[in-house]
């Protein structure tokens, strides 16, 4: 009797011990994603209309020859406390609720145009907000409309291509992510126009 009472005692003891290691794994676990959760990266897309539409001068190292270019950007500012690394970004057009063409990949500003890139660069986002290019009209074109700021339209002008938005109004939802934070959406209303110098860009 009493040699069953001592291995009940032990077996009860390692089960406590058992429980207790498992809890404690378990709130160690809690407590990590607990901490991630508030330092990882979080993207905002920001949009000021006297700041982010704006005619620039464009020319090399960007263009062989320097044009006028009237161009919507966004800024994109990482309010966690770690860097939102392999930060993409992409424009798609929305018609009825759903999307009618496929994500076109947007060019981070200050980065080099690539004429032969699917693609968009991926760049990492740190305190400072990076400027985002979305759609952009060119001083002497000869279309009515805008172009969507992928890296190749930039490097090659406004064309009647998968890019030309004829003229018109769009809803455009602009979507970027990073590898290891949350990443942002923001719908637009863009506004092709008939003459370069009157695209508009609005926040849905």
């Amino acid at each position: 009797m009493a040699t069953t009472i001592k291995i009940d005692v032990v077996k009860n003891f390692f089960l406590l011990i058992g429980s207790a290691a498992g809890a404690y794994a378990f709130i160690r676990l809690l407590f990590q994603d607990l901490k991630y959760f508030f330092v990882k990266p979080k993207l905002t897309i920001e949009f000021n209309p006297r700041e982010d539409l704006q005619i620039w001068t464009v020319g090399p190292p960007y263009l062989k020859k320097s044009t006028l270019r009237k161009v919507a950007t966004v800024h994109v500012r990482n309010t966690g406390k770690n860097d939102a690394r392999e930060c993409e970004a992409f424009l798609e057009i929305i018609e009825k609720s759903r999307v009618i063409n496929k994500s076109f990949p947007l060019h981070w500003a200050d980065t080099l145009y690539n004429a032969f890139s699917t693609s968009i660069e991926p760049i990492t986002i740190r305190g400072l907000p990076r400027r985002l290019d979305v759609v952009f009209t060119e001083q002497g074109q000869r279309l009515k409309g805008c172009s969507i700021a992928a890296s190749q339209a930039l490097a090659t002008g406004l064309k009647r291509d998968q890019f030309l938005l004829t003229q018109g109004e769009y809803k455009a939802r602009i979507a970027v992510r990073c590898s290891n934070g949350r990443g942002a959406k923001r719908t637009f209303l863009v506004k092709s126009p008939d003459n370069w110098n009157n695209l508009i860009m609005e926040i849905i």
